[in-house]
């Protein structure tokens, strides 16, 4: 008999457990018994079962014990097909325009500033190319796959220079069959672009609102160092007002997490919690490229301060946390009733869905590369070609990194960030684990709390 690697065990109590298995999705509170028998079965192998044959089972229908080793291996194969041809033929493909890395904003954490301005703005005829190289990928994808979806991005996408190129990508995405797709934006300029959106069925839309307007503002202030609070929210108001969903990204870190809760009061005051077609999360921030004034707390200690406010001020729970990783696989393996897929890639970059084409002709397949050529995966000038760094993004998956194949979390770390990987230790075929296993124990005590 084989206890299961993918098995991670909390401590609640003197007598009560937390065990989740992270291949089957199972997540069970259990008397300490239950614990004593996976640590004997582990310890000391199958007479530790005599006389608990019932409760051996149940243990084995959850997943957390096997009868081999060779059973789990098979397991695990069989969901990473199941993985795989989930993400080839029923995710659809995701195309990402940036026409210039220029915003209107200066946040402190910006990961871009390296990059705005350094190229002109994308023309007509190089925004025709890229559509090119969309219907490429897409005539060479299943046909019963779902239509592409296709969205602007930057820097900043809604600016007034690019609104030609805007209704000109939307004119060609209609010709091409593509949905439009969610947009990402800082929200100052939203109210005065929600008409052009509706019109061409922008369904929605992303912004970054980092807590109240005296901390927001000294985090995201205009390029000439003013407000921009309360422009963001009459977009929002404008946006929702509209029809148009919109998610609020709180970019969270050691200098504007205790206003969280006044946030948090704030988006109850203004009606927006109330609409089904608005949501906020929380999500750290990074630092990866981001230029921070003070040292950021580490992602544990961030998600601990966060959890004991939850407890505390209520109002605070429409404030979600699933922009922190890897709660953002974890949450739903518990509030969802159906099962859920093991992930085997950390983000859309290794799925082989994701596309951005910018202004210089590069593509890129993850976000905070765009911008860095030598992080391209391939251009579309003159025509579309991918190169050697393109095969290696798509290989990179948990089976491919020794480290995570030993890890009872990798099925929902995906083996972390493999941006941040490269940044660290000079390759993507590295773990990047920020955390993640901290992180899941103070959520999984959170959580099932007496």
């Amino acid at each position: 008999m084989h206890v299961s690697n993918y098995n991670e065990i909390v401590q609640l109590n003197s007598d009560l457990y937390v065990v989740a298995n992270l291949l089957s999705g199972a997540v069970d509170v259990v008397p300490r018994i239950v614990v004593k028998l996976l640590n004997d079965l582990q310890d000391f192998g199958d007479s530790s079962s005599l006389g608990k044959e019932q409760l051996i089972e149940t243990l084995k229908e959850r997943g957390y014990i096997f009868e081999s080793v060779e059973e789990e291996e098979l397991e695990f194969a069989r969901l990473g097909k199941i993985h795989a041809n989930f993400f080839s033929n029923c995710v659809p493909l995701s195309f990402k325009l940036i026409f210039s890395y220029n915003c209107n904003l200066r946040c402190v954490y910006c990961f871009q500033k390296a990059v705005q301005s350094q190229y002109p703005q994308m023309s007509k005829d190089r925004l025709e190319k890229a559509f090119d190289a969309m219907m490429y990928l897409d005539n060479n994808t299943d046909e019963d796959r779902p239509r592409p979806n296709i969205s602007v991005f930057g820097g900043e996408p809604l600016l007034e220079e690019n609104r030609y190129l805007i209704e000109n990508t939307y004119e060609l995405a209609n010709k091409a069959g593509f949905v439009p797709g969610s947009i990402l934006t800082n929200g100052l300029l939203l109210k005065e672009f929600v008409p052009l959106l509706e019109e061409k069925c922008v369904k929605q839309i992303q912004v970054g609102l980092d807590g109240p307007r005296e901390v927001h503002d000294q985090r995201r202030p205009t390029a000439t160092g003013g407000s921009s609070f309360d422009r963001i929210a009459e977009g929002i108001d404008e946006a929702l007002d509209s029809g148009i969903s919109v998610t609020a990204r709180v970019h969270v870190d050691d200098q504007n997490i205790d206003s969280l809760p006044r946030l948090a009061s704030w988006i109850k005051m203004k009606g927006w919690s109330a609409k089904s077609t608005f949501q906020a999360y929380v999500a750290p921030v990074d630092g990866h490229k981001c230029s921070l004034n003070k040292p950021n707390l580490v992602n544990p200690m961030l998600l601990a301060k966060i959890l004991d406010n939850l407890n505390t001020h209520k109002e605070m729970s429409i404030l979600k946390l699933t922009g922190w990783e890897p709660l953002d696989y974890f949450i739903p393996m518990v509030k969802s009733s159906r099962p859920t897929i093991p992930r085997f890639v950390h983000c859309d970059a290794f799925t082989g869905n994701t596309f951005y084409f910018d202004n210089s002709g590069d593509v890129y397949i993850c976000i905070e590369c765009c911008g860095y050529p030598t992080k391209a995966v391939g251009s579309f000038i003159p025509g579309l070609h991918f190169n050697e760094r393109y095969v290696e993004w798509r290989d990179r998956n948990i089976a491919m990194i020794p480290q995570c194949s030993s890890c009872s979390i990798a099925l929902i770390c995906g083996g972390g960030c493999g941006f941040s990987a490269l940044e660290r230790s000079g390759t993507i075929m590295q773990p990047d684990c920020g955390g993640a296993r901290e992180c899941l124990k103070l959520y999984m005590k959170h959580e099932f709390a007496e």
